[in-house]
């Protein structure tokens, strides 16, 4: 596995140690997305990359939502199967 690859699902497994210990809130879906924005995924494979793009722009659109006066539960099915899709692709590259 390259070390990108490494690095990338290392940074993710660290964002969703935050984002557990971070207070409920719209502040904390914030700084989720900001730590999933800060992970370099230039040097990791495309699929791997493209699976942390969706999760990204699902989280994104909902807090967009959110923001505008809208619900969660439309947003959540995507959001759902954008985190099953990255769970995937790291368990693919995890097992190299």
């Amino acid at each position: 596995m390259k070390s990108g690859t490494i690095a990338a699902i290392v940074q993710l497994a660290d964002a969703q140690q935050k984002l557990e210990k971070s207070p409920p809130g719209v502040a904390r879906a914030e700084a989720f997305v900001q730590n999933l924005r800060n992970i370099d995924t230039s040097d990791t494979p495309s699929d791997l990359k493209d699976a942390f793009d969706a999760y990204i722009d699902s989280l994104e659109s909902a807090l967009s939502e959110y923001r505008a006066g809208g619900s969660l539960p439309a947003s959540d099915s995507d959001i759902s199967q954008a985190k099953q899709q990255l769970k995937a692709a790291v368990l693919k590259y995890a097992d190299d």
